[in-house]
């Protein structure tokens, strides 16, 4: 077993859009948004479902000029693991997308 990240080999969650920067891997689906950056995934979203997610203090958001940044997950440690955490991070948004009933 490698600790590398394939990104021929990840499947991201339906909805998702995968973009290949010089310095970063940018994974994008409606106002979520997770930014892959060596073995550092940033994120937009601090989602308490997800443990291993380290929140943004005011000041280090500001001082680094993070933008919509609000956290990271450290030590991403495979493809597989990547992939776990891009399907547990993105599967949120899609709850919420089905609350809205049809009037009839």
């Amino acid at each position: 077993m490698t600790n590398t990240i394939n990104l021929k080999e990840l499947t991201v969650p339906a909805g998702v859009t995968m973009t290949e920067k010089k310095t970063a891997i940018i994974f994008i689906r409606g106002d979520k948004k997770a930014v892959l950056k060596g073995k550092a995934l940033e994120v937009t979203n601090v989602i308490k479902d997800i443990k291993r997610i380290t929140a943004y203090s005011a000041e280090i958001i500001e001082k680094c000029h993070l933008g919509s940044i609000r956290g990271v997950i450290a030590g991403v440690k495979d493809t597989a693991d990547l992939q776990a955490i891009l399907s547990k991070y993105y599967k949120q948004s899609s709850k919420k997308a089905k609350a809205p009933a049809a009037i009839a």
